[in-house]
């Protein structure tokens, strides 16, 4: 499984930054691959060539993966240290 910061635009807040994305096939994003926003912690999919939001059932699907559990709870985490460092 890969990890790389590439920019897309998140289709839940607009942000325009790097985001971790999920893929488990390689380090380059490919169709349907899963990424979080590290702005607002939204999941997205990716599909040529940019940010979608997921359907009800990939939503449901994210949801219900270990590994994406962990990264958003990971994610939760990390914002709460940097609200109670400010």
């Amino acid at each position: 499984m890969g990890t790389e910061p590439v920019r897309h635009v998140c289709p839940h807040c607009g942000h325009d930054g790097a985001r971790e994305h999920l893929s488990r096939l390689g380090d380059e994003l490919v169709d349907d691959d899963v990424a979080l926003c590290l702005h607002c912690g939204g999941w997205s999919i990716f599909e040529n060539g940019q940010m979608r939001k997921p359907s009800k059932s990939e939503r449901e699907h994210i949801e219900q993966d270990e590994y994406c559990t962990r990264v958003h709870v990971a994610w939760v985490l990390a914002r709460m240290k940097e609200a109670v460092r400010d």
